[in-house]
């Protein structure tokens, strides 16, 4: 009986796709398994990457927006109204705790009224109390403790709901509770963010792997946590960097780490394993770039705050583990600091004084 011949062409794995693409449904032992329930893997016939209009890009955007709708579905019981308050006038439906119960808690909501921006006011000048007391005995002071960027993102939202709001009451444009305009226009504004730290992410896979980005655009996270608070921003920063130095553009990834560690300190973080890939591939050169680059972008970003109230800029700095820098200049611009005026002329004679004793 003759041995069998060689595989036929139609038996053997296809190589990868026209433009170079990893084919999961033949490469991963997972994914060659599910591919069963939909037909088995590519064949070698398949037409991979020549599609025109439904890239890999534009498909995981629309899966991410699709997601985020999802998101915004999830947090829209939070924003639904009720005639309870004065005289019949419309209030949120905050009742019966609905916003643990519905699950559907966002911390733009109420630190609407909290910090003061329902009365327009500028986060880092504005103060408040909540009653609690420092071991003075006094009442403690409290201020908007988010990092500057993201407080300055929460006031920029705030002046285009109080336009929106205006604009409703003139009956040019649908009107709604002006909390409820609020978070809309921050949801808007973060689903933005979002899209651009997947499309960064998308970016970094490459032409080889660029599904590998729909673990990010469908994570069930941002299912939930997508308008919770204000991370899209950081993440967006974080991955624009990544994606920047990936491209060797070492100062703008520092610039754009250095703005994302201003609205949340994580992106600071993702310096750490650049400073090992460096110092093993010996492109130190190229970190020290990166790293000293955020100092500029974030004195600028921090000067609204440090320059309104410094004791405001030091409260967001410290609170939130801000970047260095930040802790750095809020705490020296405050005159009755150590590192204040008249500082200085005291070192100038202690140095003296050194001097004449050597």
């Amino acid at each position: 009986m003759a041995s069998p011949g060689p595989p036929q062409a139609a038996d053997a794995a296809p190589p990868p796709g026209v433009d170079g693409r990893d084919l999961p449904s033949r490469t991963d032992t997972l994914t060659v398994g599910l591919s069963t329930l939909v037909g088995g893997p590519v064949g070698v016939h398949a037409d991979v990457g020549r599609q025109r209009f439904f890239t890999p890009l534009r498909v995981l955007l629309a899966l991410s927006v699709a997601v985020l709708a999802l998101s915004w579905l999830g947090k829209a019981p939070c924003i639904q109204q009720y005639p309870g308050g004065e005289d019949g006038a419309m209030t949120l439906d905050w009742r019966g705790s609905r916003q643990y119960v519905a699950m559907c808690y966002s911390d733009t909501i109420p630190l609407y009224g909290i910090e003061k921006l329902a009365q327009g006011e500028f986060p880092y000048k504005s103060s408040w109390t909540d009653g609690s007391v420092g071991p003075d005995g006094q009442p403690v002071i409290r201020h908007m403790e988010y990092p500057v960027l993201s407080g300055l993102y929460q006031y920029a939202s705030m002046r285009i709901a109080k336009a929106w709001h205006a604009g409703a009451e003139a009956g040019m444009l649908p009107g709604a509770l002006e909390v409820v305009i609020y978070f809309n226009v921050v949801a808007a504004g973060l689903a933005l963010a979002w899209l651009i730290t997947v499309w960064a992410s998308a970016s970094l896979t490459g032409r080889r792997r660029p599904w590998d980005a729909a673990l990010i655009a469908l994570s069930p996270l941002v299912l939930v946590h997508a308008f919770t608070n204000f991370d899209a921003l950081a993440t967006a920063f974080a991955m624009g960097g990544l994606l920047a130095w990936a491209r060797r553009r070492p100062v703008l990834a520092g610039v754009l780490l250095g703005l994302g560690a201003a609205a949340k300190m994580y992106p600071a973080l993702l310096l750490g394993p650049l400073l090992v890939l460096c110092f093993r591939s010996g492109r130190m050169r190229a970190w020290w770039k990166a790293a000293a680059a955020p100092s500029s972008p974030g004195r600028r970003s921090t000067c609204p705050s440090r320059c309104s109230t410094p004791t405001a800029g030091r409260s967001s700095s410290v609170s939130t583990g801000c970047a260095p820098w930040t802790r750095i200049r809020s705490t020296t611009s405050s005159p009755r600091s150590p590192g204040g005026p008249g500082s200085t002329a005291r070192s100038r004679r202690a140095r003296r004084r050194r001097r004449s004793t050597w």
